[in-house]
């Protein structure tokens, strides 16, 4: 961050030394000529588009101004802006110019700075710009220069400060922004007058939003030792919304490093104060809000930092809430018993000394109480965390102490949960040493907002947490029209919660009506010309961390314009892939069985690659609702019909789930009982050529093709088939250009064809016998028709002749033997799958009679001991008899 603004101020110096000390008649060329050094001093692109010299604004004094200042980064940060300036204006004493001595530079104004600073994951950063060979050159030039900077004050106005730290997972946002800096610069030493205000500021770490859009102001006096780089601030105020710090030490830079002493404490005990800094909270009406209760907070911070050898300052902060409590005055009720004891604090300049002790936090919402507990010791080596919480929400009451505008909630949270490991015996699987129990329990939960008017309900959510794994019992979705219901077990939790480990699971997914608008991202692709869908769906990338099993059942799914039935099937979700292993599904009036995967592997395009086995699907249907088909295609536009299919295909993937047609590959089987062609321009030309208007209707019965897609060209395999009622063989190909390169033998009956179509015939028969073709005389026409052109506008050539019986012959034999090897196949299958269930079917039997077997054996083991039983009574009676008779 330093180094950036020490780049920063070296290229203001240059830009305005060289406005300076260029005479108007000269000052395009040389500033060109100062820009592409700055160029070549930097690993950055710096642009600016004007600039200018007044004696007007500020006179006597010149007031110097550049605008749309950028500085864009290289390599990967080349779509970066790093810097963008609005405005850059300098004040500067005239009479310090014509001296030629120093430069008095009053004041520089600096209006709507933009700065993104950025750390990749490799920890690269976006502000390393300055070439190491050239950095202490370029300082040197500027300093070593008759001009000495004699700054007095600095006015940013309207900054926007953007920090994204990947590595690290943190992140700033400052807002609006507004700064004023004066001192005298040019002293060994002087006291620096500064007062900020930012409008918001954000700050996370870890996903924990720290701040939220807090409004910041402060006032401080620092005494400035430029020689040493060593600034002292003393009885200064800060204020982060309605709390008010004071706080007051020192920073010293040596090197890359910094050295530091600072202290804080609250100027305040009101409960009030700190409150503010919570989100929902801090709202226009915040200064109504009766509160009670005292806080105290103070902290501190003491050592060096320095990157190289990794070293960390010590510090150390307290946080108590005594009594807490606070109410709306418009709401009926009040959340009270707030009380808090935490401690955070790291004794040496090492972080694995770092504890977290949040000894006591407890509050009542309305009567509704809820407790928690944390401790944390050892947490960059070998974490150790106990943690404990218990509760009991009505989320039905949040209205009556905290104002929800139009959000509705109800429902009823319960949770007690205990949880206590070193993060070691967690990877370790030593579930001996882990304390990880309790339940976490929703019944009847809803949600309404203005921007979610479907809502979300969970009529039911039950889990049940050990060491090992948890149970969830029951959980119940419904969000707009979907329904999802999940039960199973998940291991791995504790890892996945607390080190993104993956998180493992058997789960049962069933759902009645699923409709993936509901939970996916949308985005608006609405165009002017193309009526065409309004909402296009976004890749869904797969999670890394997440090993999954579901067992599926979705009685109807709709996804796009996909609507699916009865899907039932395995779906395994593992190493950012999911896979469907004999997933079956009813849609488009026919049947899918379906086998493969999607993945969308890290830095690399979506892939997927997949088996189906399709039934009797509607054509029309089918055309209407696969862009695929509309692209490889179009002619089953003007098809009517079922077929089926057996296809393999594998393909990149584009934003909208859609195959990049150019990758796509694969081959497959194509059936129908029948199909009819009606309209399409190419039987349009046909019926044109031949003069044959049974064509302008064609329908094909016992359909058998075979296809192959190579880098989204189709190939078809020679086919037989009926056409408009005669025999015919066709094959061919389609490439993505929407070429056409297709052959259609055909074998006409003469007593079919009528006279305009004989006359074609013999102007046929003319022109081949001028090429000393022999054309046999039969009762049967063969022609070949040789389909060109494109899609859009195909071409249709008619040939006659020896070739046409070579190639139709040809054709029928190709098409024959496969279509008897496909048979052969599946009827091998058949007879396969008849043996497997006439086997099934003898051990179901042998199973059946050896269970009746047994039955039988048991009662009549039954039936032997009744009978014992019942002689066994019949002779003490007898023997009984016999005494009282006395014989």
């Amino acid at each position: 961050m330093r180094k950036f603004f020490k780049i920063f101020s070296i290229i203001i110096i240059l830009l305005i030394i060289s406005v300076l000390v260029t005479p108007y008649i000269f000052r395009g060329k040389l500033l060109s000529m100062t820009k592409q050094e700055i160029n070549n001093n930097l690993k950055a692109e710096v642009n600016f588009s004007n600039f200018s010299v007044s004696l007007i604004q500020n006179f006597p004094d010149f007031t110097i101004s550049l605008s749309d200042l950028e500085i864009v980064g290289e390599e990967q940060f080349s779509q970066d802006t790093l810097l963008a300036v609005k405005n850059l204006s300098a004040t500067v004493d005239i009479m310090s110019v014509f001296s030629g001595e120093s430069i008095d530079i009053k004041e520089i104004m600096i209006h709507s700075p933009r700065i993104h600073l950025l750390t990749a994951q490799d920890s690269s950063v976006n502000y390393d710009i300055m070439m190491s060979s050239e950095e202490d050159s370029v300082v040197e030039d500027s300093s070593s220069s008759s001009f000495e900077l004699q700054l007095q004050k600095i006015h940013i106005t309207q900054a926007y400060i953007e920090y994204d730290d990947s590595p690290y997972d943190m992140y700033a946002l400052v807002e609006d922004l507004n700064m004023e800096i004066s001192g005298d610069f040019t002293d060994a030493s002087t006291i620096l007058q500064t007062i900020t205000t930012i409008g918001a500021c954000t700050y996370k770490m870890d996903g924990i939003p720290y701040l939220s859009r807090s409004a910041i102001d402060l006032t401080a006096n620092i005494e400035a030792h430029f020689e040493d780089e060593k600034y002292t601030l003393r009885n200064n105020i800060m204020h982060i919304n309605a709390l008010e710090l004071a706080y007051d030490g020192w920073l010293q830079f040596i090197g890359d490093d910094m050295n530091m002493d600072f202290s804080f404490s609250t100027t305040q005990t009101e409960f009030k104060h700190i409150l503010s800094l919570i989100p929902a909270l801090y709202t226009e009406d915040f200064n109504d809000i009766q509160t009670s209760g005292k806080i105290a907070l103070k902290g501190a911070i003491k050592g060096l930092y320095s990157e190289t050898p990794e070293t960390y300052p010590a510090f150390d902060m307290q946080l108590r809430v005594d009594e807490g409590s606070f109410q709306y005055p418009d709401l009926p009720k009040s959340v009270t018993d707030i009380n808090a004891e935490l401690d955070i604090s790291s004794p040496s300049d090492n972080l694995n000394d770092m504890v977290i002790n949040l000894k006591k936090f407890t509050v009542q919402f309305a009567e509704n109480p809820f407790s928690m507990t944390f401790f944390m010791k050892t947490p960059m080596t070998d974490p150790y965390m106990k943690a404990g919480m218990k509760g009991h929400i009505n989320l039905k009451s949040m209205k009556d102490f905290i104002p929800l505008d139009s959000t509705k909630m109800e429902g009823i949270i319960e949770t007690d949960i205990e949880f206590a490991s070193l993060l070691s015996d967690i990877e370790q699987e030593n579930f001996d040493n882990i304390t990880a129990l309790g339940k976490l329990a929703i019944s009847d939960f809803s949600y309404f907002d203005p921007d979610f008017t479907d809502g979300i309900f969970i009529s039911k959510l039950k889990s049940i947490f050990s060491p090992q794994f948890v149970y969830l019992e029951q959980c119940d979705i419904k969000m707009g029209a979907s329904d999802v219901s999940l039960s199973g077990r998940l291991e791995n939790f504790i890892p996945y919660m607390l080190a993104d480990e993956t998180i493992k699971g058997t789960l049962t997914f069933s759902s009645h009506y699923l409709d993936a608008g509901d939970f996916m991202d949308e985005t608006d692709t609405t165009t002017v010309e193309e009526d065409t869908l309004s909402e296009a769906y976004e890749i869904i990338e797969i999670p890394g961390n997440i090993d999954f099993v579901l067992e599926t059942s979705i009685d109807r799914l709709l996804y796009d314009t996909y609507d699916i039935k009865n899907f039932r099937g395995k779906v395994i979700i593992k190493d950012r892939t999911i896979t469907l292993e004999n997933s079956t599904m009813n849609t488009l009036d026919g049947s899918i069985t379906m086998n493969g995967f999607y993945a969308t592997p890290e830095n690399e395009t979506p892939k997927a690659l997949f088996e189906l086995d399709i039934t009797e699907i509607d054509l029309a249907q089918s055309y209407l609702t696969f862009n695929t088909i509309q692209n490889l295609a179009p002619i089953v536009e003007y098809m009517k019909g079922s077929v089926s299919t057996k296809l393999t295909f594998n393909s990149d993937l584009q934003q909208d789930f859609m195959p990049v047609l150019s990758s796509l590959n694969g081959s497959g089987m194509l059936s129908s009982s029948s199909i009819k062609l009606e309209n399409s321009q190419l039987q349009t030309i046909i019926v044109e050529k031949l003069k044959q208007t049974q064509y302008k209707s064609i329908k094909t019965e016992d359909l058998a093709m075979f296809f192959t897609i190579n880098n989204g060209a189709i190939e078809i395999q020679p086919f037989q088939t009926a056409f408009g009622g005669n025999t015919a063989i066709i094959q061919g190909k389609s490439g993505l250009d929407k070429s056409l390169d297709y052959t259609i033998a055909l074998e006409i009956p003469k007593e079919n064809m009528g006279t305009e179509a004989q006359s074609v015939v013999q102007s046929l028969s003319a022109k081949a016998q001028e090429k000393n073709i022999t054309i046999p005389e039969n009762d049967v026409v063969q022609l070949t028709l040789l389909v060109g052109g494109s899609i859009t506008k195909p071409t249709v050539k008619p040939v006659f002749g020896n070739i046409t019986s070579v190639a139709f012959n040809s054709i029928k034999s190709q098409a024959q033997a496969k279509l008897q090897a496909e048979q052969e196949r599946l009827k091998q299958k058949a007879e396969e799958e008849v043996a497997a269930a006439r086997k099934k079917a003898e051990v179901e039997k042998k199973a059946q009679a050896e269970l009746a077997k047994q039955k039988a054996q048991a009662e009549e083991k039954v039936e032997q001991k009744k009978q014992e039983a019942k002689e066994e009574i019949t002779d003490k009676t007898k023997d009984a008899m016999k005494n009282i008779l006395g014989r």
